[in-house]
């Protein structure tokens, strides 16, 4: 890894604020973390974070080890709750040689290697309150910061708390390139606070679909869903400490398509993410194009069948889409399965 990760050095930096320098006098105490994420456990086309591993391998040339490696945090300081400004605009990293994530700031244009930073708690002063926004990934396998894996995401730090911005791709074939989006938000810190839970959020559903029986010669062409919502804005909601997505319209919806998949018996292309959303709206609905000789004359005839979602997708589940061609087919039939995204252990992250 150390290879790959540009002649490291660890510094104890504070140049971002250095007009908070009193801060730093007398005991001083670096802001750590405990991290806990939430997990899938599928096969998926998607790139999602499997276990901690996936969470802080990086990616190689290419896209090959992993899709973490980095995560990011942006810490916002509050001053009696009357002024608010950013204090914290960094990335951290996973040093392998260390076993640790660390706050990080990669090469600049120009530059052959980055920097360890090291953050304070502020001190001597009692009346202020931290509050940590992060996200992950960071950068795709070049390490570019113009070149993110989640450029699909657009985080807008101006609201309190941040909201983000999604506008996931329709095509199917687009989610080979995709990695899931996680955040954590955790508000109200101080230095008694420390470490600082951050517990990764999955704000996506996954979806998939799995053939269960087909009629003789049947060939799907297309499957997917119409008038799906595939642009939103994730906000919180300060009453009921929730986030939820909301998208506004008829430009924020478009059909996910499924193409160049199999007809055999077993799963159907891979997993997708979608964003969650609820099945009672007029053209929302699951379709399905097939070719099948009906009348025995040799010729594949064309079909398009639709039907009802089946249920609501929420954040954080998988809906298995189980399918049914082998029965009569004036309709559709399928059963949805759900499943959690289980959170199958906690894992602390020491910030060094």
């Amino acid at each position: 890894m150390k290879k790959l990760v540009i002649l490291i050095f660890g510094i104890a930096a504070f140049s971002l604020l250095s007009s908070c320098e009193k801060w730093r006098t007398g005991d001083e105490m670096e802001i750590t973390f405990t991290a806990e994420t939430f997990v899938p456990q599928v096969e998926t086309r998607a790139h999602l974070f499997e276990n901690m591993e996936s969470f802080k391998t990086l990616a190689l040339a290419g896209g090959a080890g992993g899709y973490g490696g980095y995560f990011h945090v942006d810490a916002y300081y509050r001053d009696n709750h009357t002024s608010r400004y950013l204090l914290i605009d960094s990335d951290l990293l996973y040093y392998e040689d260390g076993g640790s994530w660390r706050f990080y700031e990669p090469p600049q244009q120009g530059q052959q290697s980055g920097k360890f930073l090291t953050y304070y708690w502020p001190n001597n002063d009692d009346n202020y309150k931290l509050d940590f926004f992060a996200y992950a990934p960071r950068y795709a396998a070049d390490y570019s910061r113009d070149k993110l894996y989640q450029s699909y995401v657009s985080v807008d730090n101006a609201l309190i708390p941040p909201a983000f911005t999604v506008n996931l791709p329709v095509d199917g074939a687009a989610h080979n390139e995709l990695v899931e989006f996680m955040y954590a938000y955790t508000p109200d810190q101080t230095k008694g606070s420390n470490p600082v839970n951050l517990q990764f959020q999955h704000p996506f559903a996954a979806i998939s679909f799995n053939l269960t029986q087909a009629r003789v010669g049947l060939e799907i062409e297309e499957l997917g869903f119409h008038e799906m919502y595939k642009r939103g804005t994730y906000s919180k909601n300060n009453e009921n400490n929730l986030w939820s997505v909301k998208s506004w319209g008829a430009a924020d919806t478009a059909s996910l398509s499924i193409k160049n998949i199999s007809t055999s018996v077993g799963q159907l292309g891979g997993t997708y993410l979608v964003l969650p959303q609820s099945e009672n709206r007029d053209g929302f609905v699951f379709y399905i194009k097939y070719l099948l000789d009906e009348d025995n004359d040799g010729v594949k005839d064309p079909h398009y069948r639709t039907a009802s979602i089946g249920m609501d997708w929420e954040p954080g589940k998988k809906y298995t889409y189980n399918l049914d061609l082998g029965s009569s087919l004036d309709g559709v039939y399928f059963t949805v399965s759900v499943d959690p995204w289980d959170k199958i252990y906690d894992h602390i992250i020491p910030i060094e």
